[in-house]
């Protein structure tokens, strides 16, 4: 009996901690910059959807004088709309953003998801530009990743050194016109 008495302030502080939660993570500050990378995330995000609208009016021209560009310039044309819907759901997700303690939390979540997402868009447009490339002849802009997965450097890093390979819609366009 004597040891069920003393396991009961033991039960009710884990109880406890486990329904209040406790804050070990983080430093002071560490929500209003997560805050601040979320809003200029967003706003980054924004300006590259003028640029996609701007390029994929470009290709749709280049695709009325090139017909191979015409499937390329649709594909492209999804993708902005995509983009479209998905600056509006981050900046509904942004707003909705909780203001109590659980904003550390939800904070990094949000911010992990809105990075996540705008890197798949990222690498959608680059796939499209490089599959528009191959249409028009310009081989030589093609993907330069080597064949094997295994990296000696993290693979954001990897992901940055091969990009500089990728080609540019510009010069797809100025190819096919």
């Amino acid at each position: 009996m004597m040891t069920h008495k003393r396991s009961i302030p033991i039960v009710v502080a884990v109880l406890m901690l486990s329904l209040v939660g406790c804050r070990t993570y983080g430093d002071y500050g560490s929500v209003e910059k997560t805050v601040n990378k979320i809003s200029e995330a967003n706003e980054a995000f924004a300006r590259a959807l003028d640029r996609a609208q701007s390029n994929a009016e470009s290709l749709r021209r280049a695709a009325q004088s090139a017909v191979a560009l015409d499937h390329y310039a649709e594909a492209y044309e999804a993708i902005v709309a995509e983009h479209g819907e998905m600056v509006e759901r981050h900046e509904k997700a942004f707003d909705d953003l909780p203001r109590s303690v659980f904003r550390y939390s939800a904070s990094n979540r949000l911010l992990g998801s809105v990075v996540s997402e705008q890197n798949m868009i990222g690498n959608r447009y680059a796939g499209v530009a490089r599959e528009a490339a191959r249409a028009v002849g310009l081989e030589s802009l093609d993907d330069p990743r080597p064949p094997y997965n295994y990296v000696f450097v993290p693979p954001y890093f990897e992901r940055i050194r091969y990009s500089v390979g990728s080609p540019a819609l510009d010069e797809v366009i100025r190819q096919a016109g």
